[in-house]
């Protein structure tokens, strides 16, 4: 089948019989040139209006400006209109503190979206094409990818806000060859510009292009990965869209106040469904979480670990499962330093109160220490062989502090990051000090010589209010 023929089959199908106007995002290499001409030709035969926009990203200079000279000239001929916008995107990169090609996409797109509001243009076409989906396959599988990501480019998708604006991919089934052959067949035949950084192999996407790519044609034939790469994304991307349903009705059946997650409800669900749950929850809480902290907190809600756990996410927050709920809070600021006697704690009428948190702290002889109600019990530790406790005190750990486990000494920062503290948590962590040195650590244990005994213990309780999370209600 003709490019023109797949271009017209999926205008046919893909754009809204409303749309009387489309802008095309309009580079002036061969892609986009060629779909700019079949854009022009089916304009004027379906009474369609026709924009183009060109971005001069002011990258290579001399030929930028000739890329753009030439956009403008031959959009002209066609009697489209152009809009351009040129736009240092190297100073741009550099003050956001970003790479420029993710700049220049963002730039891009931006300017595009502000024409359409401007000009009242419902739809984008772009002329991504066949070799793009399999390039971006090729590279969500090597920097790790899950079924989502493996559908590749969408055909279509929503731009800006709402959804009244889209972006149409009508090329996305047709291969680059295919366009290039397809350059001559015009009358007059369509010209375009060749952008010199992609004839190196220098970024990833290029080195696929030219090396791994052309090997897996020599293995399968001119063109067959792309489509069946095509293929494989089309049935990838129905599935996603049914599963999409189903994992938003499900997300409310075991969304909690809060916005936590009941584990024993996600434990329940299929593998793929579970996976698919964690992650859109991540995305609503605002977490732009990776394939690999999707599979990460997977894992550790099905360990079946108990206790404070967390994993640390993109975004300064970290995921926590506490109570057999999952929930989002963000990184803690550190907390004030602090010093509580032991004595002050064994003599208070209550808990006492971890400055700027909301742990509280209990401490008496014997074993059987009570907790008043309204508070939750944390953790608890009964120590033996006890010396003389005077100056004894509850206070942050401190650099070079160790631990006696095992018959190893260990040191009490280490031993506190192997334990999953919840974040908040460790941000205020009382570690009783006896004669200077480390005897308990909340969460660890505490140091050898305390471990067992006969004789008149003591007992240290780390608790916080019943509904107490971050200053939030999030447990019951």
């Amino acid at each position: 089948m003709s490019v023109q023929f797949l271009f017209e089959q999926n205008m046919q199908r893909l754009l809204p019989k409303t749309a009387g106007r489309i802008l095309i995002a309009y580079s002036g290499g061969a892609d986009s040139s060629v779909l700019l001409r079949l854009a022009a030709d089916w304009g004027k035969l379906n009474r369609v209006s026709v924009f183009a926009a060109h971005m001069n990203h002011m990258i290579r200079g001399d030929e930028a400006d000739r890329d753009e000279a030439f956009c403008r000239q031959t959009a002209a001929g066609l009697g489209v209109e152009l809009f351009v916008l040129r736009q240092d995107i190297p100073a741009l990169a550099r003050r956001q503190g970003r790479g420029v090609e993710e700049t220049a996409r963002d730039a891009r797109y931006d300017f595009f979206l502000s024409l359409m509001e401007k000009h009242g243009i419902p739809v984008l076409l772009t002329a991504h094409h066949a070799d793009d989906q399999l390039e971006t396959v090729l590279f969500r599988i090597a920097r790790g990818t899950g079924p989502d990501g493996l559908s590749g480019i969408p055909e279509v998708r929503a731009i800006g806000t709402g959804t009244e604006r889209i972006v149409i991919r009508p090329l996305l089934n047709v291969t680059k060859k295919e366009i290039l052959d397809a350059c001559g067949r015009f009358t007059p035949p369509v010209t375009f510009v060749t952008d010199s950084t992609n004839l190196s192999s220098d970024c990833a996407r290029n080195l696929l292009r030219h090396t791994v790519i052309p090997a897996l044609e020599k293995i399968s034939g001119d063109g067959v990965p792309q489509q069946h790469t095509v293929a494989l994304c089309e049935e990838l991307s129905q599935d996603s869209q049914y599963l999409s349903s189903v994992v938003s009705d499900t997300l409310r059946d075991c969304a909690l106040p809060g916005n936590r997650l009941s584990l024993p409800f996600v434990r329940r669900l299929d593998p793929s469904l579970r996976t698919r749950v964690i992650r859109r929850f991540l995305l609503q809480s605002g977490v732009h979480a990776e394939y690999t902290h999707t599979i990460a907190a997977d894992r550790l809600i099905m360990s079946g670990r108990t206790g404070p756990l967390e994993i640390t996410l993109p975004g300064h927050t970290h995921l926590a499962v506490v109570d057999d709920c999952l929930t989002i809070m963000p990184d803690p600021a550190p907390a004030k330093p602090f010093s509580l006697p032991l004595e002050q704690v064994m003599d208070a009428k209550g808990p006492v109160e971890i400055p700027d948190s909301s742990l509280r702290l209990l401490a008496g002889r014997g074993q059987d220490v009570p907790v008043p109600d309204g508070f939750r019990v944390l953790t608890r530790q009964t120590l033996w062989n006890l010396p003389d406790l005077s100056g004894a005190v509850f206070s942050q750990p401190r650099p070079g502090d160790k631990l006696l486990m095992l018959g190893m000494h260990k040191t009490v920062r280490k031993l506190i990051s192997a334990a999953g503290i919840r974040p908040d948590i460790r941000r205020s962590l009382p570690v009783l000090f006896i004669g200077g040195e480390a005897a308990w650590i909340p969460f660890v244990g505490t140091d050898d010589r305390y471990y067992k005994g006969d004789a008149d213990p003591l007992t240290v309780i780390l608790t916080e209010e019943s509904f107490a999370i971050c200053g939030k209600e999030a447990y019951t």
